[in-house]
């Protein structure tokens, strides 16, 4: 089972059965661990491709769903 990593929190993704689908972006394919990153990345590639990004810390000391951290943070 090949592996690909989610551009938003960095977590491991099956590239078989990718949990948050897949998106295709400039010729290359991204898989998602949740619909909610996916989602995200749709809206914003650039900013999840871009070097300086560090990825989305799951860990909150608040509990968020994750759409709704992404979009207080502007993204």
């Amino acid at each position: 089972m090949p592996d690909a990593i989610d551009p938003i929190c960095l977590m491991k993704v099956d590239t078989e059965n990718p949990s948050g689908g897949s998106f295709d972006h400039e010729d290359k394919t991204y898989y998602f661990c949740a619909p909610g990153c996916r989602i995200a990345f749709q809206k914003d590639p650039q900013t999840y491709l871009a070097d300086d990004w560090k990825g989305l810390p799951m860990a909150s000391p608040k509990p968020e769903p994750l759409l709704l951290r992404l979009f207080k943070k502007g993204r």
